[in-house]
């Protein structure tokens, strides 16, 4: 009820209780519904910046603990999906340039391709570490 429609006005409803001295299990109840809430809040705003990151893993653990507290619908978390979708490929993409240019005998045709990928995924080549080292190596190969 009052916590998910104004979790405000419950906080501000047990605190001038609490100081009324008042107790009972509808006070024990409301501060149950503020725990939950404050919990769920926390969520989202770990969800928030783990999206600002843009890193996939953080996202992925923080849609999780998001989920654990009910919320699986909203903006917060569909502009996290949409980052995931965004990001993973370029991680992908990442890890396989460092492997390729880490390779013993770098196949120029393998980097070249997956240089041109990056490309197109819009990773700076001339920014990214790992597009730097797979120029890098496919200059010596």
């Amino acid at each position: 009820g009052l916590a998910a429609q104004d979790p405000e006005r419950l906080r501000e409803a047990l605190v001038a209780a609490e100081h009324a001295g008042l107790s009972g299990p509808l006070l024990e109840l409301g501060a149950v519904a503020m725990a939950v809430q404050d919990r769920r809040l926390a969520a989202l705003a770990e969800l928030e910046e783990a999206t600002f990151t843009r890193n996939p893993a953080r996202i992925h653990a923080a849609l999780s603990r998001a989920a654990a507290e009910g919320e699986t619908v909203g903006e917060i978390v569909d502009e996290a999906n949409r980052v995931l979708r965004e990001e993973e490929p370029k991680q992908a993409l990442r890890e396989l340039l460092m492997g390729l240019a880490e390779a013993a005998e770098p196949d120029a045709e393998q980097l070249s391709a997956a240089l041109a990928e990056a490309g197109r995924l819009g990773l700076d080549r001339n920014e990214d570490v790992d597009c730097q080292r797979a120029q890098a190596a496919l200059s010596n190969a």
